[in-house]
């Protein structure tokens, strides 16, 4: 090294230039600190930055979980070798909530991050409102059903209804006292239209401010005539030699097309095994949600019949008994054989 550079560098090193320009390279060093001035709805938060020799900008990270999800900045760094006290209020949270958080800071020459900590806003927690079914669907009316969960708070609650989730109507308010365990309620609504899809939510209040809203339903409202389904279904096997004969019909109740998917899809058929024109065996099977339906029946011995025949050709009817969206129905006739 010549005697000239050896020179520059000892004036450098007496003067504390090269020490700044280590510390400048460093990231800065970043303390997240404890929460002050906690109200129902907003928070100081508060850490420690050394900014290394550099300008610091910084921003907390805060959310329900350690994801966090949400940022606030500083519109000022800090500069400086020393560690600096910062703090941000952030506003518009919820009550009686756990909050997770924490400090970034970020200088030329990188990122760093404080530790997780957490604090709880003041007062009771919002309500929790859970959407329930709709039931004694009418025509032009039904029951609209839901949970809610004070939280220790009077809560009101309404529930909004509409074609669409624009949701254009809404029932009177009403209250549920405080008590920290779910309540169930219920509110019947009427000037409905016949066959109308609905959508609905249960709205639950402290206040007029913290809101918890359930999520959307649906229901279809009864036409004003039932209309007509058709029944499908097959029986197998085709032919059952030994006893005990066992049989399995099978199949799905086809409503409207213009019916929302499965509506209507509730209650019972029946299938009914007649020899001649006499009934010889009935089974009632559910209709499921899907629309679909199944179901065995077993002879344990031929039945009886007036001639000595050692095989038996059985009609198969399956029969719909209706509801208030779908009138009663019959498959079409299948046979089978005993023997």
């Amino acid at each position: 090294m010549n005697r000239t550079l050896k020179l520059v560098l000892l004036m450098l090193a007496a003067s504390g230039l090269l020490a700044g320009i280590a510390v400048a390279a460093a990231s800065p060093s970043v303390t997240t600190g404890k929460a002050t001035s906690i109200t129902s709805s907003s928070a100081a938060l508060n850490g420690t930055i050394n900014p290394n020799g550099n300008t610091a900008h910084y921003e907390f990270q805060i959310g329900l979980t350690k994801s966090y999800g949400v940022t606030v900045a500083a519109k000022h760094g800090v500069s400086g070798t020393k560690p600096a006290a910062v703090k941000l209020t952030v506003s518009h949270l919820l009550p009686g909530t756990v909050y997770h958080y924490r400090l970034e800071a970020t200088n030329g020459a990188g990122s760093s991050l404080g530790a997780d900590r957490t604090f709880r806003t003041a007062g009771n927690p919002p309500p929790e409102a859970a959407t329930g079914p709709a039931t004694n669907i009418g025509s032009t009316a039904a029951t609209l059903t839901g949970v809610i969960n004070p939280h220790n708070q009077e809560t009101t609650y309404r529930f909004q209804l509409g074609t669409s989730t624009a949701y254009d109507l809404q029932t009177p308010d009403r209250t549920v006292p405080a008590g920290n365990s779910p309540v169930t309620v219920a509110v019947p609504v009427s000037g409905l239209g016949p066959a109308t899809l609905y959508h609905f939510r249960l709205v639950a209040l402290h206040g007029s401010s913290v809101v918890a809203d359930g999520a959307d339903s649906t229901f279809f409202t009864e036409p004003a005539k039932p209309a007509t389904a058709r029944v499908q279904a097959r029986t197998t096997p085709h032919k059952a030699r030994t006893a005990p004969f066992v049989f399995k019909t099978s199949g799905k109740l086809v409503g409207p097309s213009s019916f929302p998917a499965g509506t209507g899809c509730f209650d019972n058929a029946i299938v009914r095994f007649f020899l001649g024109h006499r009934q010889v065996a009935a089974t009632v099977v559910s209709i499921q949600p899907d629309c679909s339906f199944s179901g065995q029946t077993v002879f344990n011995h031929l039945p009886r019949h007036r001639h000595g025949r050692h095989k038996l050709r059985l009609r198969v009817v399956i029969h719909f008994n209706g509801n208030g969206y779908l009138a009663p129905a019959n498959s079409s006739p299948s046979h089978v054989v005993l023997g």
